[in-house]
């Protein structure tokens, strides 16, 4: 290979590799929240409330269902 290619294929490198790894990072960051979600869902059953004052603390009720206040 000439030197011209060389150069070439090297200054396009960072180009097109900064796209691939913007796509794997939404990739990876959707999986990790999905799985995160899951497993709060898991762990957290479904608390049923009239009133605040029947949630844990960091909970409000919503619906008839404590949801986490942030």
């Amino acid at each position: 290979m000439e030197w011209h290619t060389i150069l070439a294929l090297g200054s396009a490198a960072p180009f097109l590799l900064v796209p691939v790894a913007f796509v794997w990072f939404l990739n990876v960051g959707g999986l990790y929240q999905a799985i995160r979600q899951a497993q709060r869902k898991k762990v957290l059953p479904v608390l049923v409330c009239s009133v605040d004052a029947d949630c844990p603390s960091g909970y409000i009720c919503v619906n008839g269902n404590c949801m986490s206040a942030a």
